[in-house]
């Protein structure tokens, strides 16, 4: 559905086009979310629904300048900084990792007809990213996330993080061979795949 029907279906209550839009949307703003709050789960959770119904209460004020992916991921990337800087007043944002998450994606892979050991070593790679994610800047982990994992163009992040696409592309190829040093080529390239 293009993003001007599902705009207008949303405006007009639509339940067809709420349900398509908490499908397609929904899941890749909890993985960014994710992302934005080193994977706190909880966090990333009630951070997404917090933007999901911010986001159709404000419906009518999309302007269509953007993909409406972009835009969402736009509200979610500053509602994520506002949370980090209030919550570095009182407390840490971070929560430990979750380790029955981790169970969970082992079970996932195996259950997709990849043998226990093929699933531990993607678990163990998948740690392995994520540390080197963790070393990098808030900025350069979320422009990284933005176009490897969620597929944004340079524009789209530039819509999302603002600054210039000469910049994200400058800082992604920097974060590429950070992470590549500390992985591997080889970790990288099978990641992702």
């Amino acid at each position: 559905m293009e993003d001007r029907e599902l705009v207008q279906r949303l405006l007009d209550n639509d339940e067809a086009a709420f349900n398509y839009f908490w499908e397609t949307y929904y899941p890749r703003l909890l993985r960014f979310a994710k992302t934005l709050v080193h994977y706190d789960q909880d966090t990333a959770e009630d951070l997404t629904q917090e933007i999901f119904i911010h986001c159709l209460e404000k419906i009518d004020q999309f302007e269509h300048k953007s993909t409406l992916s972009t835009w969402l991921m736009r509200i979610l990337y500053y509602k994520a900084l506002h949370v980090q800087r209030k919550a570095s007043r009182h407390t840490s944002l971070y929560g430990e990792d979750c380790e029955g998450e981790e169970v969970d994606m082992v079970s996932q892979i195996a259950s997709h007809g990849v043998s226990p050991d093929q699933a531990l070593a993607w678990k163990e790679a998948m740690a392995h990213y994520q540390e080197a994610l963790d070393t990098l800047k808030d900025a350069e982990r979320t422009a990284w996330v933005l176009r490897q994992e969620e597929g944004l163009n340079y524009d789209e992040i530039v819509e999302v993080l603002g600054k210039t696409a000469n910049t994200w592309r400058i800082s992604i190829c920097r974060t590429k061979e950070r992470i590549v040093e500390m992985m591997g080529k080889d970790y990288l390239a099978a990641l992702m795949r």
